[in-house]
């Protein structure tokens, strides 16, 4: 009659250590994804909340202090929530550009433009302003002017990442909402001013922590040897 009673006890205890190898298995995990850096379970949070923060690459070696910064092209990402065409290649690129602009006047004091001359320690800086939504500000049909567009940031982000150059191992990612409602295209450069304010506070703090990781003592690499005979014993 303790039978059943014996194989619920049985399957209850083996459920119980099941859950917990996983728990402790997932302490370590992030579970942070953005649109455009992808999956973050690498990576340890600095600041933040939720999707949004600064992060810093928590496994391989050691990394290199950041000595200098070459900023990359920037980047844009549209929102399947647009027109469609409402922004063909010529006005994406003036919207890049202006875009651009404003990351290369705020960030200038420690990254420069073009990697030419760059040292082989140094990092690359790449940013982009993802989930931008373009509608059409007018019923006109067929081709229209920056000035018929209309730019909404609901959803918006600022994304990037500071990878070696020697390497492209990457080291640090941060992310922050843009937050701006709608505009026009006369609007977008002080809203870019404002993001590229933002990003290079952000920069600065990836940059500080990197910095921090590289100042620890390496770690000993572990001897295979030594835990296969423990093991055996």
């Amino acid at each position: 009659m303790n039978r059943p009673a014996y194989r619920l006890s049985a399957i209850g205890l083996l459920m119980l250590i099941t859950c917990a190898a996983c728990s402790s298995g997932n302490d370590d995990v992030l579970g942070v994804s953005t649109n455009w850096l992808g999956p973050l379970h690498r990576y340890e949070r600095q600041s933040g909340a939720d999707s949004f923060g600064v992060f810093v690459r928590k496994e391989g070696t050691r990394p290199a202090r950041v000595k200098q910064l070459i900023l990359a092209p920037a980047e844009i990402t549209v929102s399947a929530a647009s027109d469609f065409n409402s922004l063909d290649p010529a006005a994406y690129e003036k919207v890049r550009a202006a875009f651009s602009d404003a990351l290369k006047k705020h960030i200038a004091a420690s990254a420069r433009s073009s990697s030419a001359d760059a040292d082989a320690d140094a990092y690359i800086l790449r940013i982009a302003l993802t989930n931008l939504t373009v509608k059409r500000n007018t019923t006109k049909i067929g081709p229209v002017s920056l000035d018929e567009l209309e730019f909404a940031f609901n959803g918006a982000a600022i994304e990037a990442s500071l990878s070696e150059r020697s390497t492209n191992a990457r080291r640090a990612v941060f992310a922050h909402k843009a937050d701006a409602g709608k505009a026009l295209w006369k609007d977008l450069g002080t809203l870019f001013d404002r993001f590229a304010r933002q990003a290079a506070e952000k920069t600065a703090e990836a940059r500080a922590a990197i910095d921090r990781k590289a100042s620890l003592p390496e770690k000993p690499a572990e001897k295979t040897a030594e835990k296969t005979d423990a093991s055996q014993k």
